[in-house]
């Protein structure tokens, strides 16, 4: 009887575990919910707020770490950050030149064959049909890579850069940072990131310290400011460069602008980006939402909040050291 006795209250204790769990990981999802709740609602209230700011800036012609949709927005819970998209190198525009080779060279050193991987770059994302002087086909790769297959089309994230042919050293690099597939060139010199800058003309090495003096200031507002500021010249209007249809490497505005929001809700971090390009001025229905990417979501960690909190010493810095963050491309 003894046993017995035993072997019903070892059943009913089982029972009463069994449910305890139950029950907890029933509260545990409820409060994940709860929380993924709360953090979708703190994302739409920080980026109306983004929004806004795009809207009001009266001026678009050029778009500075001056302007104040650039300043962070930060609280207990939330950092927000507007980053325009035409700081990077868009993959699918690239002009398949030696200067870009060069310029991947010296972005990413361990890279053995540089013509290659741009070869093999043209071929991703050009059509079948386009014949080319240089890049290999589809039926070229079958015959000598049968598990490659360009898919002939537009890259939709940067990381596909790691699935090209030659490009795989970028995934022991910091240089996926500088590639983003929104927007073309030229690029906004002041926001591009100050190693790609370099990267991308080295032949102003000797102007980095007046450039970033510059960004940190006013900003650069002019094509004239920007030549000064270079020490470039002008192309003349008799020069036959000047009259082709080269593209620039600079230009001081930006249409296309990633909103990043950070937030913090209970036990969860998330960061999303937003995408959006500004059409005009002065309304909210000239922004057009292109996108939306959900870059990150975890269990929140201590220095999350201290991230959140701590004052940039400039908005340079800032820019710089989130293009530092290569996750997020």
């Amino acid at each position: 009887m003894l046993v017995v006795l035993l072997v019903i209250l070892a059943a009913v204790a089982g029972i009463a575990l069994q449910d305890a769990a139950t029950t907890w990981e029933d509260a545990q999802e409820a409060r994940m919910l709860a929380e993924q709740y709360q953090a979708d609602l703190l994302a739409e209230s920080c980026l109306q707020h983004a929004l806004a700011r795009l809207a009001e800036d009266d001026s678009p012609e050029w778009d500075t770490l001056a302007d104040v949709w650039a300043t962070p927005l930060t609280g207990d819970d939330f950092r927000v950050l507007i980053l325009p998209a035409n700081a990077l190198l868009n993959p699918n525009l690239l002009p398949m030149d030696k200067q870009m080779q060069d310029c991947l060279k010296r972005l990413v050193p361990s890279l053995l064959h540089p013509e290659t991987a741009f070869r093999c770059l043209h071929d991703w994302v050009d059509s079948d049909a386009d014949e080319l002087a240089t890049g290999c086909e589809k039926n070229a790769y079958r015959q000598t890579a049968p598990s490659y297959r360009p898919p002939n089309r537009n890259m939709q994230s940067a990381r596909e850069l790691l699935l090209v042919e030659g490009f795989q050293e970028l995934r022991n690099s910091t240089a996926l940072q500088y590639w983003s597939v929104w927007d073309s060139p030229p690029l906004n010199i002041n926001f591009v990131p100050a190693e790609l800058l370099l990267a991308y003309a080295p032949e102003l090495a000797g102007a980095r310290s007046r450039i970033l003096a510059a960004r940190r200031g006013k900003g650069i507002r002019s094509a004239e400011e920007m030549y000064r500021v270079t020490g470039e010249s002008p192309p003349e209007e008799e020069d036959p460069e000047y009259l082709s249809d080269a593209v620039p490497k600079w230009t001081i505005s930006s249409t296309v602008f990633f909103v990043e929001i950070e937030t913090l809700t209970g036990t969860l971090y998330h960061k999303r980006r937003y995408i959006v390009r500004r059409n005009a001025v002065g309304q909210l229905d000239g922004l057009t939402m292109l996108g939306v990417e959900r870059l990150e979501t975890r269990v929140a960690r201590p220095e999350d909040q201290d991230l959140f909190l701590t004052p940039p010493a400039t908005l340079d810095a800032v820019y710089n050291a989130r293009w530092n963050n290569a996750s997020a491309f």
